[in-house]
């Protein structure tokens, strides 16, 4: 049953928008890393545009660009504060490190990391909403989150769970590639299961033996019903665990859910010249125009050895083709960041079409949109394009210490694994098609050269497939928000007149056409908007000068309609 939007939108005042001179950061589940210098590329720029997630260890306390980040290091236990956090911190500590091993053997347990917040919970039975974390350190429910007010309406119990391998979740010693077998969708979803299976057997009298420290329920949990939440690779797994383990949760919210595997990504490009043409959001035919001639024309530059602005500068002498795709991937990265997360508190598409110009010096115009995002007074190594394949790639990514921060070595795993999402410029209709970012460097050499992966060539897209459905969706009780103007949207379930309905790369070997089982899995389509942006509360931006569109409004009411049909 496809559910439609009022035609009627409203455009942000874009006068009243938030702007920081930040570097093009990576945006991976709940964590922004932000700062002088720009990233290193590779799965950085190809496999990392991924959803902010809302979630801030610091408590949800509102941060002033709206990026929620963590902490350096993830806390174990809440971080002191003059009045007591509403939450506690734990870890399960049966947890199974291999779900897939023989059941007749004694099973190897590690500590997965979570949070419970009884703010709102009013007494027993009453519903429980689980947080599903995804690729990054996981924290508290925010009350910047629809799903927090949503608990306080219903009077539900709080918990956010997070994701093997990540934070301080480590079901290894390290990330090696033999260990990095453990880091799976699957496995993930069978951590969540038998999550929800432990904390519904706990009552407000028992002693818990099974998370450190203990949890003490205010009131007994064994008849609630279990909704969860999830934004992005969280928002696939929320529908994926409904359709694996569907009687465990009533309905679940699948925000910009990105369950259609695809090795090459190419429609994210797609969407994000869309984007740049769309004058709803601040976009033109002439910013578009002039963003694909400053492609062209930096490309020419660096093969002719032409002078290049200084917001163009590479970090370092390109002495080959990887070299090159590594500095212009990073170019790219900007533009493709602003879209995924525009009108969400950062730099908007109408700031970078503003700074492009008319494009008469097409150089210049691109140098211009790319200044928004550094320092241009630093120091030339903390404001140059990263441009080493070896040195800013490879490297970093090549790394297996645990540091409780760090999230591209495991993200890049589960690509190159299973989903592939790897954001190449192949595609027609979009303006970086100079800058040849194909598959083979996006996805294949960096895969292999990352984790020595001998004769790799695809992840096993076809067994994602097969495992989950893809776009076919066989589960009943699940939400699916998503912005037009956000790249994942693509590989989402989406509304019947979308541009990018069954889009499917061509060569790709496990694209399905879009089929929901049941009337009551519901697609929220929401025009103009970004990545998750339903995700935030209502007016939780308000305080940035953006305001909720007659759009997010509506998306607002239809989530908070199926979360109420869920739970009657």
């Amino acid at each position: 049953a496809n559910v439609t939007l009022p035609t009627k939108t409203f455009i942000v005042n874009m006068a009243h928008v938030m702007k920081r001179s930040f570097v093009a950061a990576v945006f991976v589940g709940s964590v922004t890393f932000a700062g002088a210098r720009r990233f290193g590329i590779g799965a950085q720029v190809w496999a990392r545009w991924e959803p902010v997630h809302l979630q801030s260890e610091r408590g949800g306390i509102p941060i002033t660009d709206l990026s929620l980040e963590h902490p350096t290091q993830p806390q174990s236990t809440p971080e002191v504060r003059t009045n007591p956090p509403p939450y506690t911190a734990h870890f399960y500590t049966e947890a199974v490190k291999d779900h897939a091993a023989d059941a007749a053997s004694s099973p190897e347990y590690w500590r997965q990391h979570f949070y419970v917040d009884q703010s709102f919970w009013r007494g027993d039975d009453y519903p429980v909403f689980l947080y599903i974390g995804g690729e990054s350190p996981q924290g508290p429910v925010s009350p910047m989150l629809l799903m927090s007010d949503l608990a306080k309406e219903h009077g539900a119990l709080m918990i956010s769970l997070e994701h093997r391998f990540y934070g301080v979740s480590h079901p290894t010693p390290n990330m090696t590639t033999d260990n990095l077998q453990f880091l799976t969708s699957e496995q993930a979803l069978e951590d969540i299961a038998r999550f929800r299976v432990y904390l519904s057997g706990l009552s407000a009298a028992a002693v818990d033996t099974a998370s450190d420290p203990p949890v003490a329920l205010k009131h007994n949990i064994g008849g609630s019903k279990w909704v969860g939440f999830g934004g992005s690779y969280p928002g696939a797994l929320a529908a994926w665990v409904k359709t694996k383990y569907p009687s465990l949760f009533v309905g679940t919210v699948a925000s910009s859910a990105p369950v259609q595997p695809m090795f090459d990504f190419a429609q994210y490009a797609q969407v994000v010249g869309a984007a740049l043409r769309n004058p709803q959001i601040g976009g033109s035919d002439v910013c578009y125009g002039a963003v694909a001639a400053g492609a062209d024309a930096i490309v020419k530059a660096v093969v002719n050895g032409s002078s290049l602005p200084p917001a163009l500068q590479p970090c370092s002498q390109m002495t080959s083709d990887l070299d090159r795709i590594t500095y212009y991937s990073n170019l790219f990265s900007n533009f493709q960041g602003t879209v995924q997360y525009n009108l969400e508190g950062r730099t908007s598409v109408a700031d970078l079409c503003v700074a492009v110009g008319n494009g008469t010096d097409p150089l210049e115009s691109f140098a211009n949109a790319t200044a928004l995002f550094v320092n241009m007074s630093a120091k030339f190594s903390d404001r140059c394009v990263q441009s080493n394949w070896i040195a800013d790639v490879i490297a970093p990514l090549q790394n297996t210490t645990f540091d409780a921060s760090s999230i591209m070595r495991q993200w890049t795993w589960q690509s190159c694994n299973e989903f592939g999402y790897f954001q190449t410029t192949t595609g027609v209709d979009q303006p970086f098609a100079p800058f040849e970012v194909t598959i083979k460097e996006a996805g294949a050499l960096m895969c292999s050269e990352i984790f020595g992966l001998q004769n790799y060539t695809a992840p096993n897209t076809l067994w994602a497939m097969t495992n989950y459905g893809g776009r076919r969706i066989s589960a009943t009780n699940v939400t699916f928000p998503n912005g037009n103007m956000d790249p994942w949207h693509a590989l989402s379930i989406v509304n019947s007149s979308d541009l990018f309905y069954n889009a499917c790369t061509p060569g790709e070997p496990s694209c399905t056409a879009q089929a929901m089982a049941s009337p009551t899995d519901v697609e929220v389509f929401i025009a103009n908007t970004g990545h998750c942006r339903d995700m935030y509360a209502p007016g939780a931006m308000s305080f940035a000068g953006i305001n909720d569109t007659e759009a997010v409004v509506w998306a607002h009411s239809q989530i908070s309609a199926r979360v109420a049909a869920y739970l009657n």
